[in-house]
């Protein structure tokens, strides 16, 4: 697995080096599955949300899957999943993304799954990799021990860049 973590994408020289380097080959060589699961459990306007979608749109990928973790059966979510060679997990609440995985059961297959891939955390899509969520981001969605030892995907990491 490899891993590029993020508070807000590729915004500079360094970062975007650093994930060519992750990836090996060229965006239009590449699928890449965005997750946008956790801008989904964010209020408000969500503009940053469709700039971050055409910025990674504009990097020009031999194809581009928008996921939501939610409401697709596991069997299928594993497939798109399986299918990307990029991971690209968006921002937005990092509660409402670690209970999607954990409710979609993919908790435990996130590993597996992960192997071969690059994952590109941005902000949310970085933070549930931390070994505490702070209580708060649980306000809008409720109990966090609906986590308890759910999101087991920070264990297994290989290579990883924090930024």
């Amino acid at each position: 697995m490899r891993m590029l973590l993020t508070s807000s994408g590729l915004a500079n020289d360094t970062l975007r080096q650093a994930f060519a380097e992750l990836l090996g080959e060229p965006c239009a060589e590449a699928r890449v599955a965005a997750i946008v699961t956790a801008s989904l459990g964010q209020p408000g306007d969500h503009g940053w949300f469709v700039e971050a979608l055409a910025d990674l749109h504009g990097m020009d990928w031999g194809e581009l899957d928008v996921l939501d973790l939610n409401g697709l059966p596991r069997d299928v979510l594993e497939g798109r999943l399986g299918r990307a060679d990029v991971w690209w997990v968006t921002g937005g609440n990092q509660f409402h993304l670690a209970q999607s995985i954990a409710r979609a059961g993919l908790s435990q297959t996130f590993p597996r799954l992960l192997r071969e891939k690059v994952y590109v955390g941005t902000s949310a899509g970085s933070m549930i990799f931390s070994r505490r969520f702070d209580e708060r981001a649980a306000d809008l969605l409720g109990d966090l021990a609906v986590l308890s030892g759910e999101v087991a995907i920070v264990e297994t990491r290989d290579r990883m860049i924090l930024v």
